[in-house]
């Protein structure tokens, strides 16, 4: 009797651990070019999941006298959709873990970071350069300070983070992550070299207030964007992606557990 029983009650806890599902891995077809527009000559995504490249090419505005700087050209990526559309439209609930990552494996040609250096979070509409309602982690390189670039969530404030990293390790790869869920944040930025420091790995987190996680995860939409000015840059993407980690609900374990025990029931009495 013993051998019909644990094995199937392992077989029920093996059942009721959820593994994350991947529910975007950015390709040409479901993710937007995103930017300020200013003086973007030309700006294309190519290549395949696993290997995307945005290329970007920033010339200065010949219009306006004395303009060199190719005015902070921004360019960057947005899922097409938001989490809850992706999932189906079931929809976040409070017991979900989001995580957004995005590996940058190089960028050649003009490394020339200006002004916000490199933002990655979450958009609300997946078209805008900045949107208003974001979580955005700024990078920002040398001599700036990282922080958060947001609105709509409360319990955040820009420049929080206190750190910079050099454009150089910006330039040779990095990953940044994003895991969230309903007590709050946290931004990981890993193989990169802090600006007056030794760290290869920053973080930085918070916590949500009432039904923030919710209320802006579930219409939220993967963003990233890099600004520079002057010249031809390619980032190549090795990453770019969201999955969400569900976990049942206490009272939905209890029923399915309840379900497997009268089946044993059943299977033991015949």
């Amino acid at each position: 009797m013993n051998k019909l029983i644990f094995p199937a009650i392992g077989t029920v806890f093996s059942l009721l651990n959820v593994n994350a599902a991947i529910i975007f891995d950015a390709d040409t077809t479901n993710a937007n070019v995103v930017g300020n527009n200013f003086n973007l000559s030309s700006n294309s995504f190519t290549g395949t999941t696993g290997a995307l490249v945005l290329t970007t090419v920033a010339a200065p505005n010949a219009s306006v006298p004395g303009n060199t700087s190719g005015n902070n050209n921004a360019s960057g990526l947005a899922s097409s959709q938001d989490i809850d559309t992706l999932m189906g439209g079931l929809g976040l609930v409070s017991t979900d873990t989001v995580t957004m990552t995005m590996t940058v494996s190089s960028t050649t040609g003009a490394n020339n970071l200006r002004a916000n250096g490199i933002e990655f979070g979450m958009s609300p509409n997946g078209t805008g350069f900045r949107p208003n309602d974001n979580l955005l982690l700024q990078i920002d390189a040398d001599n700036d300070n990282s922080g958060m670039a947001i609105n709509g969530i409360t319990t955040l404030t820009l420049n929080a983070a206190g750190w910079a990293v050099t454009e150089a390790s910006l330039a040779d790869g990095f990953t940044v992550s994003l895991v969230a869920d309903s007590a709050g944040f946290n931004f990981t930025l890993s193989d990169i070299a802090e600006v007056g420091g030794s760290n290869t790995t920053l973080a930085f987190g918070g916590t949500f207030a009432g039904t923030e996680f919710i209320d802006n995860f579930g219409g939220g939409h993967l963003y990233y964007a890099r600004q520079g000015s002057n010249g031809t840059a390619d980032v190549n993407l090795s990453e770019f992606s969201i999955d969400v980690t569900p976990i049942p609900e206490p009272s939905t374990a209890l029923l399915s557990f309840l379900g497997f025990a009268g089946l044993l029931r059943r299977r033991r009495a015949s």
